[in-house]
């Protein structure tokens, strides 16, 4: 969940009449309170800046799924590629698997 996803998010949990503790706290300080040991979901897929209706359908879940389950589990997005047909990737993207080499 990127920093403007988790204002939103703090914002509505400060109006809101029930404000759970916990759940301010990690708005406030993104990085306590939150476990390694989160589920995670990884997505082996093609993904933006490749223009493909596939990679732009896979940003558009992920960015929905962390926005809805971000706090309670890790959603990672692992770009699919070849040799001949590399990609540039925006900083949330820390793995890229190239499907010409079967040990990657």
């Amino acid at each position: 969940m990127n920093n403007t996803s988790r204002l939103k998010v703090k914002n509505r949990l400060e109006k809101s009449h029930k404000v759970d503790e916990a759940a301010l706290k990690y708005f406030q300080y993104p990085n306590i309170g939150v476990s390694d040991d989160r589920s995670e979901i990884v997505f082996l897929t093609s993904y933006p800046p490749r223009e493909c209706g596939i990679a732009t359908y896979s940003k558009d879940l992920i960015s929905a799924l962390e926005e809805k389950f971000g706090v309670s589990m890790k959603i990672t997005a692992c770009p699919l590629e070849t040799t001949g047909n590399v990609h540039k990737y925006p900083p949330e993207i820390e793995h890229v698997l190239n499907t010409d080499h079967a040990i990657d």
